[in-house]
C-alpha cells in the first residue's frame, strides 16, 4: 500500500496482491520450514511433514498472514479440528515461542538467520507436496521511476539478499 501510494520506493513483501501498479521487481521462493527449539524431539526429523508437527503443541500465524494461507491450504480439511494451538500475529512471537522449547512454529528461515546460525532454534523444511514455497519479493511503483538513493538501497538490497539467500541455499544443501 505505501508503494502504490507513493509513501516509499521500495517495499519487501511475502505473496503480495497481483496490483497492476505494482511492479515485482525482484522474486523468491522460499521453503517454509518448522521452527523448533534444537532439543525438541522432531529437531533431527527427515523428512519432516506438517502431520508430524501437529502431533505436538504449535503455534500457527494468524489468518491474516500470507504464511498461514499457504499452511491452511496443505492441511487437511480437519486438520485443525479438535487440537489446540497458539495463534499470533508476529513472526518474532512465534520464534519466542520455538524457543522456549515445546512449541513448533512455521514461518521461512528469513529472520531466523542468526538463532539458527547460532544454534538456538533449528528450522527444518517441511517435505509436505501440498505446501506451497512462501514467495518473498521486492516491489517497486509501475508507474514511476526510483529516484537515485531509492535506485542504489533497491540495487544493493537485490544483491544483499541475492547473496544471503544463496549462501542459505548453500548451507540447506550441505
Amino acid at each position: 500500500e505505501a508503494v502504490i501510494a507513493g509513501r516509499t520506493e521500495v517495499g519487501f513483501s511475502f505473496e503480495p496482491p497481483e496490483d497492476p501498479r505494482l511492479s515485482a521487481a525482484f522474486r523468491r521462493d522460499l521453503a517454509i520450514g518448522a521452527v523448533m527449539a534444537p532439543g525438541h524431539p522432531l529437531a533431527q526429523r527427515q523428512p519432516l511433514y506438517l502431520a508430524d508437527c501437529l502431533a505436538h503443541p504449535f503455534c500457527l500465524p494468524t489468518r491474516d498472514l500470507s504464511l498461514r494461507k499457504l499452511i491452511d491450504a496443505a492441511l487437511p480439511a480437519d486438520g485443525l479440528v479438535g487440537r489446540a494451538f497458539v495463534e499470533v500475529n508476529s513472526l518474532r512471537m512465534m520464534k519466542r515461542l520455538a524457543a522456549a522449547g515445546e512449541t513448533v512454529s512455521f514461518q521461512t528461515i528469513i529472520g531466523l538467520e542468526r538463532e539458527v546460525g547460532d544454534g538456538e532454534l533449528v528450522f527444518v523444511p517441511l517435505a509436505d507436496a501440498a505446501l506451497s514455497r512462501d514467495r518473498f519479493t521486492m516491489l517497486t511503483s509501475s508507474h514511476r521511476g526510483l529516484s537515485h538513493a531509492a535506485q542504489a538501497f533497491f540495487e544493493h538490497s537485490v544483491s544483499a539478499v541475492g547473496d544471503r539467500l544463496s549462501q542459505i541455499d548453500a548451507d540447506t544443501a550441505s
